[in-house]
């Protein structure tokens, strides 16, 4: 669907944030920091991190960062304690408030190692090719690989998964230049993203929480789906087809929102 501007909107949503808690979910590369060649260049302006820690500081805002990193990885490029960290899209959940078991077989563990190792040998030959081992999660980069590559990368990768997949041990995702290997679990950023606002609610009731979701990959699309009418949803970059309800043109636009959400800290002491 045609997505609208949520700016042209913010009045209504600022005057329905008024007494309420706001459960924040935000996806890391793309949406608070800058899509890069690769994931270690991907860091945050010093602006927007303390527009975050700011948010982590006010009481009434719980904020979450959802990713496709590992949840170490995602802690380390952040660094803000007393917030919510979601890893490896969904599969990896820390949060002080928050009891998150581990969905991840034995069976495919080991059935990683293996695809792992032979990814490994058989994309070496391929030039601009990153194979990123995120533990839960095996991603595949082609960014730097050219058409050529690309195509011969995505080859490579469907002829190695192909009999993992007809016996359903391991599902494939693709993202914006990357194809991940996954558990065989209905589970993604979206059932991650409705999980932690179901704990929200039974903590503060279901009446007291505003949900925000921000994201700019094909894989929040899957929390933007899930999350129809129970969240305002946004989308990163011009309006066009998407399952989200709003968007915002830039990461800038991002930045500017967050901190008119911080802004409303000060009027939260009057509703006390």
């Amino acid at each position: 669907m045609d997505n609208l501007n949520f700016f042209d909107h913010w009045p209504r949503v600022k005057e329905s944030l008024k007494d309420k808690d706001i459960l924040l979910l935000l996806d890391y590369d793309g949406t608070l920091a800058p899509i890069t060649e690769t994931p270690d260049k991907a860091v945050m302006t010093e602006d927007m991190r303390q527009v975050l820690v700011g948010l982590s500081k006010f009481s009434q805002c719980h904020l979450a960062v959802i990713s496709g990193r590992k949840l170490s990885d995602l802690k380390h490029m952040i660094d803000i304690p007393n917030i919510t960290y979601i890893g490896n899209h969904g599969f990896e959940i820390e949060g002080s408030r928050l009891d998150f078991e581990s969905l991840i077989s034995a069976q495919y563990r080991e059935d990683l190692e293996t695809i792992r190792g032979l990814l490994k040998t058989k994309l070496s030959s391929v030039k601009g090719i990153w194979l990123e081992d995120k533990e839960i999660i095996l991603a595949v980069h082609f960014r730097l690989a050219g058409v050529k590559g690309s195509s011969l990368a995505k080859k490579i990768f469907m002829n190695v998964c192909q009999s993992y997949l007809r016996c359903q041990r391991i599902s494939i995702m693709e993202g914006k230049k990357v194809l991940e290997i996954r558990p065989p679990i209905k589970w993604d950023k979206g059932e991650a993203a409705l999980w932690i606002l179901s704990k929200w609610q039974q903590q503060l009731g279901k009446d007291r929480i505003v949900t925000i979701y921000i994201g700019d990959d094909l894989t929040d699309e899957d929390a933007f789906r899930i999350l129809d009418g129970a969240a305002m949803t946004i989308k990163i970059g011009e309006s066009g087809k998407s399952s989200a309800h709003y968007f915002l043109r830039t990461q800038e636009e991002v930045f500017i929102l967050l901190k008119q959400i911080l802004a409303l800290e000060s009027q939260y002491v009057s509703f006390d």
